[in-house]
Order: structure tokens, then sequence, then C-alpha cells
């Protein structure tokens, strides 16, 4: 069955795993503005620059011990403090220009990891939690956290 679009908009013709891996390139796309290694197509249709945030700081480290795994060294983190229970402050090599910048984490069990607070994020390091899903602090056997500016 050929591929059909009627005037609402309906495709007709396709099932799923219809369409080839790459059948669709980026120069067949209708946007607006330029594609390029920097920019993402958006919801709009229009192409947006991906910004200048760049990878500053990463750690991967043991909650129990905050100890950084060897294969980590080297990512802008001079060491961990650990605080107790799910409470760690990552200190920097190398200070941020300002304490503006974000961060991005996991850890190896059901939970999340985040800023202490507004006062913990500091231009030479930075002090996170770690929860379980219900809330409580945990020291998983591994966190993951990298810093944007």
């Amino acid at each position: 069955m050929p591929i059909a679009i009627n005037g609402s908009g309906t495709i007709t013709g396709i099932s799923a795993g219809g369409l080839n891996d790459d059948s669709i390139a980026i120069a067949d796309l209708s946007a607006t503005g330029t594609a390029s290694a920097s920019t993402f197509l958006r919801g709009d249709n229009t192409w947006a620059s991906a910004g200048e945030a760049t990878l500053k700081a990463w750690a991967r480290f043991d909650g129990d011990v905050a100890t950084v795994y060897d294969s980590f060294v080297g990512g802008n983190v001079s060491g961990i403090t650990d605080h107790g229970t799910g409470s760690y402050t990552i200190v920097f090599d190398t200070d941020f220009a300002d304490d503006d910048y974000m961060m991005a984490a996991a850890q190896a069990t059901n939970g999340f990891v985040g800023f202490a607070s507004e006062a913990d994020t500091q231009t030479g390091s930075c002090k996170i939690g770690s929860l379980t899903d219900g809330g409580a602090m945990n020291d998983p056997f591994r966190l993951t956290v990298g810093f944007w500016r």
C-alpha cells in the first residue's frame, strides 16, 4: 500500500517499522533555521542552538566511603567530603566562574540525587544529597555526577 497524507494531515500506509532507518534525511525536514552539529530540532519545528554549556567537572564515586573510582580521576574534582549518610560535598580542582551551573547525577540504586540547597552551590564546591525513592538519605555503592557551565 502506498503512503498517503490526506487533507487533514492523517498518514496512511505505514505499519510499525515500515520506514527504513535513515529514510528521512535532515535536509528533508521543513524546519526553519540551519541544522548543524551544535543545534537540535525543537518541537515547534525550528532549529535551536544547543548553547555553550560545557562539562566542567565529573566524578563517579562510592557513596559508602566517598572514594572516587580510578577511572574517573582527572574530572576537575579534587576530593569528596562525606558528611554522613547520603550527604557529600564535591570539591572542584578549578573553581567555576560563578555558582550558576547545572548538575546531572545518577546513583546505582533507585532514588534521587540533587543539590543539597541553593546555599550549598559554591564556585569551588557543591554539596549534594542522595535519597531513596521513599525520601530517606542513602549511601549507594556508586554515584555519578557531572557539572556543566
